[in-house]
């Protein structure tokens, strides 16, 4: 088989063509479906199959583990190019070619890295390499200005629960953008009676009005530890110079790392406007854009993401990128709390401008680069695989479960730690664990438990009694009882929980159809009645300060049937 350099090398010839038609199609935001249907053809036609246009205007592709998918199973990585651009549909896009530099407004940002990501999917179905776990490809639509990310929400809405990191390609080479910068873009309208210049003067002008707005807010300070700005970036209003205006509107953003300063942002525009806002001048707010800030992220996932994905740029190009922040559809799945970069897989410049470049060649640079990141998140991280409890627990797994529990200890309220216990004998692990813990434990061993697995390694569990009653849940005849979940630190924050409950119902619900989930918790948990919520379990009962006091002990149980 020839090596991934010549593979890259032999595509260029491809890859400048697909480029330079596809530039030319034009696709302001909300106006991408041509490039989608163009992406689609071309998909098609190079041995691609599987690939649909979703309700977004997105293109998705999935390419399958070599065990096999199943609908809930989960991607090790999405990867992601934004099809659309930030100039308008009558924008001229004449393509200009100097030997090794090539210009047209959108080319970088992001044109060119959508070719090498249609050429990375190529390269999958024409080589088939083994993958552990299946991959994700999204084309997707919305990333730029009041596009609001609107096709990278639509992914990750549709794969709730089931994408594990995200890589997007996006502008340039050189930079490794590994946080977000978080926005709020408002639209203020203020309407006034207006009048004639002359007969009329001395009446509220919206025009002056909205002048004065901008004055305040240009006055804000903001919270201090985090870079924050603000900015006016189009401002409307008026009928003639002898007219006093009885009309005008302007954007303004807000922009950070920290969602707290978005926040203090919000608060002093709000406190800005209400002081305008009067009898003779009407004032109204309405937000258009909302790009959040990272929240939640599991530091070593991100780190390990970020290490790997800098890696492989720095051993295709010769050069480390820059690390930083910015704004793009990492926004979205970083907010979930799903580890996250952004890399461009080119070289050029001039983004958001009429004489934007790149270098054409740098695309088969980009082609390898693309190509050895699916082999990093496959083969690094292999999948996550699903054990149900209709097997006979090893020794090696319940010494992996007592591990897991130890470490969970003090996530529990109260803690198992200090909830007492008999002496404790010699389990699996060190002595010196607590006797609270051992006993949980002991009690663990005599029900049944579901195991998530990772290269073999128990990496979550969930404990249950197939047939339980008490007091609380007495209103049904059959209780399926979840007592326990716990999963290693490092393998929060990215969905798994969610997707852990879905595979579980699942189960209960083939195995004991006649039975109703159900389960506790402790009123101040408030990841866990999250995800009670979004699984519609209904709260069935409260025992008041049962955890101590103000905290809560409250009973779910899921009486919907679905999954």
């Amino acid at each position: 088989m020839e090596s991934l350099e010549q593979y890259a090398e032999d595509r260029l010839p491809q890859m400048k063509k697909t480029l330079e038609e596809l530039v030319q199609i034009p696709a302001p935001s909300f106006e991408e479906r041509r490039r989608a249907e163009y992406c689609m053809k071309w998909l098609e036609t190079n041995g691609v199959s599987g690939a649909y246009i979703d309700p977004y205007d997105n293109v998705i592709v999935s390419y399958p583990a070599k065990n096999g998918t199943s609908p809930k199973q989960a991607y090790g990585c999405l990867f992601l190019a934004h099809l659309d651009t930030v100039f308008p549909e009558d924008t001229k896009l004449e393509l200009r070619k100097e030997e090794d530099r090539w210009s047209c407004p959108g080319i970088g940002d992001d044109t060119a890295n959508a070719v090498v990501l249609m050429e990375l999917i190529r390269y999958l179905f024409i080589q088939k390499p083994d993958v552990a776990h299946p991959v994700l490809f999204a084309l997707n639509t919305g990333e730029e200005g009041l596009g609001n990310l609107k096709g990278c929400r639509g992914v990750m809405k549709e794969y709730e629960g089931q994408i594990e990191a995200v890589v997007a390609f996006d502008l340039y080479q050189k930079s490794l953008y590994t946080d977000c910068v978080g926005s709020i873009r408002y639209r203020i309208d203020v309407k006034t009676e207006g009048g004639h210049s002359w007969m009329d003067f001395g009446k509220a002008n919206a025009i002056e009005r909205m002048s004065a707005i901008l004055q305040e807010l240009y006055k804000y300070q903001p919270l201090p530890g985090a870079k924050t700005t603000y900015n006016v970036g189009l401002i409307e209003g008026g009928t003639s110079v002898n007219t006093i205006a009885s009309a005008g509107s302007f954007l303004f953003e807000y922009r950070s790392e920290s969602a707290q300063a978005m926040k203090h942002g919000a608060a002093f525009l709000r406190q800005v406007l209400e002081k305008y806002c009067c009898e003779e001048t009407k004032v109204r707010c309405a937000i258009v854009g909302e790009r959040p800030c990272s929240m939640d992220v599991n530091p070593e996932k991100q780190k390990w993401l970020a290490r790997g994905i800098s890696r492989i740029t720095e051993e295709v190009t010769g050069k480390k990128p820059e690390e930083g922040a910015a704004s793009t559809d990492c926004n979205i799945p970083l907010s979930f709390g799903i580890p996250s970069v952004c890399i461009g897989l080119i070289e050029g410049g001039g983004a958001h401008t009429r004489e934007e470049w790149i270098r054409p060649s740098s695309m088969k640079e980009g082609l390898a680069m693309a190509v050895k990141a699916v082999r990093f998140v496959t083969e690094e991280t292999g999948p996550i695989q699903f054990v149900s409890p209709d097997h006979e627990l090893t020794e090696k797994e319940k010494s992996e479960i007592f591990e897991i529990l130890s470490a969970c200890d003090h996530d529990f309220c109260p803690p198992l730690s200090e909830r007492g216990g008999t002496a404790e004998s010699h389990l699996t692990a060190d002595s010196s664990h607590n006797p609270g813990v051992t006993d949980y434990y002991r009690e663990l061993m005599t029900q049944k438990n579901f195991l998530w697995k990772q290269g073999g390694r128990t990496i979550a569990f969930m404990s249950f009694r197939p047939d339980y009653q008490c007091p609380q849940l007495s209103r049904f005849p059959r209780v399926c009882y979840l007592t326990t979940l716990c999963l290693l630190k490092e393998f929060r924050g990215k969905g798994l929980s969610l997707r852990i409950y879905r595979e579980v119902l699942q189960y209960l619900r083939n195995r004991y159809p006649d039975a109703t989930p159900a389960l506790r918790t402790w009123s101040t948990n408030g990841a866990q009645i999250h995800l009670m919520e979004k699984l519609n379990f209904e709260q069935v009962d409260v025992l008041p300060n049962d955890r101590g006091c103000g905290v809560d002990t409250v009973y779910f149980a899921k009486t919907d049937g679905s999954v």
